[in-house]
C-alpha cells in the first residue's frame, strides 16, 4: 500500500487540529475549561472534580500510556534540568507503570530534596523508590541508600519513632533477601537510634545492637562499618550516663579507622563526639582541638545540621569558661540555621543552653523569652525527652525570682515526665528539688529529695552527665550540708568542684562555690579564711558578670566586713549588692516577677539592712 504524501499527511495534521480546536472550544463554551494563553491550546480545568471526572474516565491503559508519552516529553523539554524536574518525573512514570523510570528519578528527587534539607519532600520520594524497590532484585548498596536516606530525613523532621520503624523495615529487607550487608547497616542505625537523647533513646538496646553489629562487621571484615559502630559506642556511652574513658578509648579507635580509610564523613562524626568525652574528663584542649577539626569538616561536607550542633557544643564550653558572648555568638548562629532547615532539635538545644547565660548574668526575663521559644521546638523535636530539661530550667529561673512554689510545682511535673532509664537524669532532678526546697526553707523535704540521689554519682557526675548539669549535684549536697549545719562535709564537696573546675579551666558557677564553702567556713569559725574567699569570690563574680549570685556574695561580704569593724566599707559593698537586685528587678520580665523578686525574704533583708554600727 502506497504511503500517503507529505502533503496529505498535513492535510490530515491541520484537520485534526482544527476539529481539537472545535472540541476544546465546545467545552470552553460549556464552562469545563478555560484557556490560559491565545498563543497555545494550553487550557486549564475550572474545577478539581471535574478534572478528576474526567481522568477517572479514561481507561487505566489510556491513562498510562498518557502519563508515559508525558514523562517522556518532559524528559526531552528538561533534558539539562532533569534532576530539577525529577520529582515530576518519578510521578508521570510510576503512573505510567514504568518501575525502572520511577526508581531512578524517585531516587534523584529524594537525594535533591535532602541536600537541600527538604524533609518532607525527601520522605516521600525515597518512599516512591522503596515501593518499587521492594518489587525488584534491585542491588544492596541502592537499597541501603534509599532506606538511610529516608531515616536521615525523618531524624531530622524529628520524626524518631518513624526512623526507628524504618530501619525495622530495612532489617526485615535483610531478613528476605538473607543479606548481611543490609542487616549490619540496620542494625548500626538502630543503635545509633537508640544511643542519642531523643524519644528513641535507650541505652540497653543499643549496647545489644552495638554489640551484634560489631560482631558482624569484623565478621564480614567491613572496617569502614567497624569504624562507625565504635563511634556509636562513644554515643552509647556519653548520653546514657556511661563511662567517659571507654567512650575516648572508642572514639580514639574510630578515629584512626576513619583516617587510614579515608572515611572524611566518618572522622567529622567520631571528632565531633569524643569532645565530649574529653570535657568529661576534663581534657579541654583536646576536646577544642577535635570539636575545631570537625567544624572544618562540616563546612567542607555542607552538613548543615551537625554544623549547629558543633557550634552548640562548642558553645557550651565558652559558656563554662565564662565567654558569654562567644557562647551567644555560636548559639545563636546554630538557631539560625536549625531555622533555615526546619531542625527543632537545633532551635530547642541553642534556647535552653542561652537561658543558662542570661541566668548567670541576672537577665531572667531574656531568660524566660529565650526558653519560650526553646519549649515547643524542644517538645517537638524531642530533645532531651518531652521537654523536661526546659521545664527544670523554667523551675529554676521562677524560683530565683521568688516563686519558689511555682518552681517546685514545675520541677515535680519535669521530673515525673523525665525518662525513667538514664540515671544522670534522675538525679539531676532530684538535685534541683533539693535546692528549691531549700530556697522554701523546707529542709525536711530537701533532705527526702536528696536521698533519691545515688551519691555516689556525685563525685563521677561530670563523666556522666550533661556538663551544665554535674554541679547542680554537687550545690545540692553543699547547700544541704549548710542547712545541716555539717560545715566540714559542704567544704568537703565544694573542695571536690573546684578541683574539677580547676582541671576543666571552667570560671561560670566558680564564684558559687567559692561563697558556698566560704559559708561553710564560716560556721566552722574560720573566718580569716571564710574572708579571703569572699573577696576571691567577689572579683570573680564582678569579673564575669555573674550578678545571680553577685549580690548573694556582696551580702555575705558585707557582713564579715561589719563584723571586721569596717563599716564604711559594708555599706559600699551593701550599695553595690542593692545595684545588682535592682538591675535583676527590672530584667524580670513583668511587672509580677519583679514585685516576686523584690518581696523575697532574702532579697527584702538585703535592702532593707545596714551595717551594724548603724
Amino acid at each position: 500500500m502506497p504511503k500517503p504524501s507529505s502533503a496529505r499527511r498535513r492535510s490530515s495534521r491541520a484537520s485534526q487540529k482544527k476539529d481539537l480546536a472545535a472540541q476544546l472550544a465546545q467545552i470552553e463554551s460549556a464552562q469545563l475549561v478555560r484557556r490560559l494563553d491565545d498563543s497555545d491550546l494550553a487550557y486549564l480545568f475550572k474545577h478539581a472534580l471535574t478534572q478528576e471526572t474526567a481522568y477517572e474516565s479514561l481507561l487505566l491503559k489510556t491513562r498510562r500510556e498518557i502519563h508515559r508519552r508525558v514523562a517522556q516529553a518532559y524528559e526531552k523539554i528538561y533534558a539539562e534540568r532533569l534532576t530539577e524536574n525529577a520529582a515530576l518525573l518519578a510521578q508521570h512514570y510510576a503512573e505510567a507503570g514504568d518501575d525502572a523510570k520511577t526508581l531512578e528519578y524517585a531516587t534523584r528527587a529524594g537525594d535533591a530534596a535532602a541536600r537541600v534539607y527538604a524533609t518532607a519532600e525527601a520522605i516521600a520520594q525515597y518512599t516512591l523508590a522503596l515501593q518499587v524497590a521492594r518489587r525488584w532484585r534491585i542491588d544492596a548498596a541502592r537499597v541501603i541508600h534509599l532506606y538511610i536516606g529516608r531515616g536521615r530525613a525523618l531524624e531530622l523532621s524529628s520524626r524518631f519513632y518513624d526512623a526507628l520503624q524504618n530501619y525495622h523495615e530495612m532489617a526485615e529487607v535483610a531478613r528476605e533477601r538473607h543479606d548481611r550487608s543490609i542487616e549490619l547497616e540496620s542494625l548500626m542505625a538502630r543503635a545509633t537510634l537508640r544511643s542519642i537523647p531523643t524519644s528513641s533513646h535507650d541505652p540497653a538496646q543499643a549496647q545489644i545492637l552495638s554489640d551484634q553489629a560489631l560482631a558482624l562487621a569484623r565478621e564480614l571484615g567491613d572496617r569502614r562499618a567497624e569504624a562507625k559502630i565504635l563511634w556509636n559506642i562513644v554515643l552509647m556511652n556519653i548520653y546514657s550516663g556511661g563511662d567517659a574513658g571507654a567512650a575516648v578509648a572508642a572514639g580514639e579507635h574510630s578515629i584512626a579507622l576513619a583516617r587510614e580509610l579515608g572515611l572524611r564523613e566518618q572522622l567529622a562524626y567520631s571528632l565531633h563526639d569524643i569532645f565530649v568525652a574529653y570535657a568529661y574528663l576534663g581534657e579541654m584542649e583536646r576536646a577544642v582541638a577535635a570539636r575545631t577539626e570537625a567544624a572544618a569538616l562540616w563546612r567542607e561536607l555542607d552538613n548543615q545540621p551537625m554544623l549547629a550542633e558543633n557550634l552548640s557544643g562548642l558553645a557550651m564550653l565558652y559558656f563554662m569558661r565564662a565567654q558569654y558572648e562567644q557562647a551567644l555568638a555560636g548559639l545563636e548562629e546554630a538557631s539560625e540555621i536549625g531555622r533555615a532547615i526546619g531542625n527543632l532539635t537545633a532551635q530547642g538545644f541553642s534556647g535552653f543552653v542561652s537561658s543558662f547565660i542570661f541566668v548567670e548574668r541576672g537577665e531572667f526575663g531574656e531568660a524566660l523569652k529565650r526558653l519560650e521559644r526553646a519549649l515547643p521546638t524542644s517538645e517537638q523535636g524531642e530533645f532531651a525527652g518531652p521537654g523536661t530539661s526546659v521545664n527544670g530550667q523554667f523551675a529554676w529561673v521562677f524560683a530565683n525570682l521568688g516563686e519558689v512554689a511555682h518552681g517546685l510545682e514545675l520541677a515535680r511535673v519535669a521530673q515525673s515526665r523525665a525518662r525513667t532509664d538514664i540515671r544522670a537524669g534522675q538525679d539531676w532532678f532530684s538535685a534541683l528539688l533539693t535546692r528549691l526546697y531549700l530556697l522554701d526553707n523546707n529542709v525536711a523535704a530537701a533532705e527526702e529529695s536528696f536521698r533519691a540521689i545515688d551519691v555516689t554519682s556525685i563525685t563521677a557526675s561530670f563523666n556522666k552527665m550533661f556538663p551544665l548539669g554535674a554541679p547542680v549535684l554537687f550545690f545540692a549536697a553543699a547547700e544541704l550540708a549548710l542547712a545541716q549545719r555539717e560545715y566540714a562535709r559542704a567544704i568537703q564537696v565544694m573542695d571536690e568542684l573546684l578541683a574539677e573546675f580547676e582541671k576543666r579551666q571552667q570560671r561560670t558557677f566558680l564564684a558559687e562555690a567559692l561563697h558556698l564553702k566560704a559559708l561553710a567556713l564560716q560556721g566552722l569559725g574560720e573566718s580569716d579564711q571564710a574572708h579571703a574567699l569572699l573577696l576571691q569570690a567577689h572579683a570573680i563574680a564582678e569579673r564575669t558578670g555573674a550578678r545571680r549570685v553577685h549580690w548573694q556574695i556582696l551580702a555575705t561580704l558585707a557582713k564579715a566586713e561589719s563584723s571586721r569593724g569596717n563599716y564604711a566599707q559594708a555599706e559600699l559593698l551593701l550599695e553595690q549588692a542593692r545595684e545588682i537586685i535592682y538591675f535583676i528587678a527590672e530584667h524580670a520580665g513583668s511587672p509580677q516577677l519583679r514585685a516576686s523578686f523584690l518581696a523575697s525574704s532574702r532579697v527584702r533583708a538585703l535592702v532593707q539592712s545596714v551595717p551594724e554600727s548603724q
